[in-house]
């Protein structure tokens, strides 16, 4: 379709300084969520070269602490990019969100090129625009840890712009190979890139390409291929039970995502799959979009109409491969939705392309009020605490409560033991029990000055769903220790398994102490490695009920 003879660089200039100026106040946030692990737990690994390097042929979250094997995540692609930061910025917040907000304008500027090649500047503008500020897209700009999905997006523009003429060079195909491992390498939302490449193939009217077909393959057979050999997995694989469940909530999942194209607010870091519900508003809108879009492309003709269900194709097929980790993992995100939003652009500048000049200002006045919600959507993210209040507030879930328990569990100024108990005991009390909520609604109760409370508690955690593993002896003994209940903590230590972080042990030496049992004491002692440390932990115990008869 010929251009419209508008300066192109004049409008992607003027809307890459809006959409900076949108995202600036990103830059005063800190480090959310997750983004402490990658970024505050994983400094060692980001700053050392040898360690970066053996952390590329890994699971993502192997590299840190906690040692996790199998989470299904390879994406040393977003390794590398924190590594740059940890070495450009040291721990300094600003810096990271900065490279953050420079892929998504990446983005949009090889989005922009890629609709002015196939409709022209002014439906290319438009779509670009709904690209760049559509506040959907917040989650994935401003949260660090969310940065995979700008990257795999940056590179899948990149490729499918490099493949648009008919006839492409070999250096051509050769970059589209290493560009498209790349993405995958980011996030597997990639992975269906040769597909893209030939809907828009089809959609402009080529025959079958092999090259370009054949370069993406290999890059992503490529990408495949390093995960292998790095024996990362896909994770864990859903059940029976799992996928019919899925399948269950599957029309929530569709209507949800259909309506906050339209409607994007409340925007929520913490939607769980498990406990959502979707309103009938809700339901009636997503409905609603789905016609109304359906509508626009059938009356649509011509060159419109074949780029606009390419568009649909598009978000599908970007979106696809998110579909097992929402099955698996459950949490819901504005983020999966990044990627196929570029379709999602390529149908509105379809659209666009024969809109009237009042329609067109009117659409182009909604998209600029996008950035008005990412504004407000930007506090939210200040830290951890406002962060979950806002969750709180916008989806109040089972897993919203233990995500804010667990922050006001903390020993920083946010913590707040009485009410991170009581919103413990909420998520284990739901149907189904949020069970990460297990073990830390013991600890939270204690530490609120409630030690009868939280030994009571504890078999109740049993009766929800709660393991009696190691962390459950460790927790219930100290409990039933500070409450005094001696013969109650003999009872779980004598039934449990040991804890590895070694507090069933300081229950036992306290024990041992009211049995007068100095010899078994002083042979525990021995084990310890710091032997004062173990004196001080055993008298605050016994201090805490000095009149307690040690149980014969």
């Amino acid at each position: 379709m010929p251009h419209s003879g508008r300066t192109p660089l004049l409008m992607v200039v003027g809307l890459l300084l809006l959409t900076g100026l949108v995202y600036a106040p990103t830059l005063g946030l800190g480090f959310v969520w997750d983004d402490n692990a990658l970024v505050i737990d994983y400094g060692d690994v980001l700053a050392d070269p040898a360690r970066l390097l053996a952390s590329l042929t890994t699971d993502l979250w192997s590299a840190g602490d906690d040692h996790i094997v199998d989470s299904g995540y390879y994406r040393p692609l977003m390794l590398v990019s924190l590594a740059v930061d940890r070495l450009l910025f040291g721990l300094d917040a600003w810096g990271y969100h900065l490279h953050s907000v420079l892929w998504h304008l990446l983005s949009l500027v090889l989005l922009f090129s890629l609709l002015r090649k196939l409709l022209g500047d002014m439906p290319a503008l438009m779509g670009a625009a709904l690209f760049a500020l559509h506040p959907v897209h917040a989650e994935a700009v401003i949260w660090i840890a969310a940065r995979n999905d700008l990257i795999a997006a940056a590179l899948v523009l990149f490729v499918l712009v490099l493949l648009q003429p008919l006839r492409v060079g070999w250096l051509q195909l050769a970059a589209a190979t290493a560009l498209t491992a790349a993405a995958v390498l980011g996030k597997e939302s990639a992975l269906l890139l040769p597909l893209m490449v030939l809907v828009l193939d089809r959609a402009q009217g080529y025959g079958l390409r092999w090259g370009p077909l054949l370069a993406t393959g290999v890059g992503v057979g490529a990408a495949l291929g390093l995960r292998a050999v790095s024996g990362v997995g896909a994770g864990e694989l859903p059940l029976l039970a799992t996928a019919i469940f899925f399948v269950q909530k599957l029309p929530s999942l569709v209507v949800l995502h259909l309506s906050l194209l339209a409607l994007p607010w409340p925007l929520s870091g913490a939607r769980s799959l498990e406990w959502m519900s979707v309103s009938v508003p809700v339901v009636l809108l997503g409905v609603g979009v789905l016609a109304g879009g359906a509508t626009v492309t059938v009356r649509m003709k011509g060159a419109p109409r074949r780029f606009a269900l390419a568009g649909v194709a598009l978000a599908l097929l970007g979106f696809a491969p998110a579909l097992l980790p929402l099955a698996t993992k459950g949490l819901v995100g504005e983020r999966y939705l990044y990627l196929p939003m570029a379709g999602v652009s390529l149908w509105f500048a379809a659209a666009a392309a024969s809109w009237p000049r009042p329609v067109r200002l009117a659409a182009v006045g909604a998209v600029l009020g996008g950035g008005t919600l990412i504004n407000l959507r930007i506090p939210d993210w200040s830290d951890d605490l406002s962060l979950w209040t806002a969750a709180m507030q916008d989806t109040p879930n089972p897993y919203v409560f233990s995500g804010l328990g667990h922050t006001l569990n903390r020993d920083d100024g946010w913590g707040d033991r009485p009410r991170s108990a009581a919103l413990f005991i909420a998520a284990l009390e739901a149907t189904p029990p949020m069970l990460d909520a297990c073990g830390a609604v013991i600890t939270a109760t204690l530490h609120s000055g409630q030690p009868a409370r939280a030994a009571a508690v504890a078999p109740w955690s049993l009766e929800r769903g709660c393991p009696w593993d190691g962390d459950y002896t460790g927790r219930a003994s100290v409990a039933q220790a500070f409450a005094g209940d001696w013969a109650a903590a003999r009872a779980t230590l004598a039934a449990g398994a040991p804890d590895p972080r070694k507090r069933d042990l300081v229950v036992r030496a306290a024990l041992m102490r009211l049995d007068g049992d100095e010899e078994g004491y002083t042979a525990l002692r021995a084990t310890w490695p710091d032997g004062a440390l173990l004196d001080a932990q055993v008298e605050r115990l016994l201090r805490s009920h000095p009149d307690v008869p040690g149980p014969g």
